[in-house]
């Protein structure tokens, strides 16, 4: 848990050639399995360290006028993005939201 409070601080103040760094040294592992953890504040932890990833890759997508956010294809790789997907069914309300404002925010296009 407290690995991935350091990478959530980290992200929060990294610059996108960091973010990139930071993912490339096994963050899609690491939040796949925090987001399939028992453990409630884990897997919120996870849910935050995502939902920073992506906003750090929806910037390369507007500076480099990319199509998709570039973080999206291994995350989905991994087994992240359906993880996410099944945490819409959890029974704790605040994951449940965390949830909902992720695919809100950055895979509403999935559903188009």
């Amino acid at each position: 848990m407290e690995a991935l409070l350091c990478i959530i601080n980290a992200l929060i103040r990294c610059t996108t050639k960091q973010a990139e760094t930071i993912f490339g040294i096994g963050l899609p592992k690491i939040l796949s399995t925090a987001l399939a953890n028992d453990s409630t504040p884990v897997i919120l932890y996870g849910l935050e360290c995502l939902e920073k990833l992506l906003e750090k890759g929806q910037i390369i997508k507007d500076e480099e006028d990319a199509d998709h956010n570039p973080f999206l294809f291994d995350l989905d790789a991994e087994g992240t993005l359906s993880k996410l997907e099944q945490l819409q069914h959890h029974k704790n309300q605040d994951i449940y939201n965390k949830v909902s404002g992720i695919i809100d925010k950055f895979l509403e296009y999935q559903a188009e």
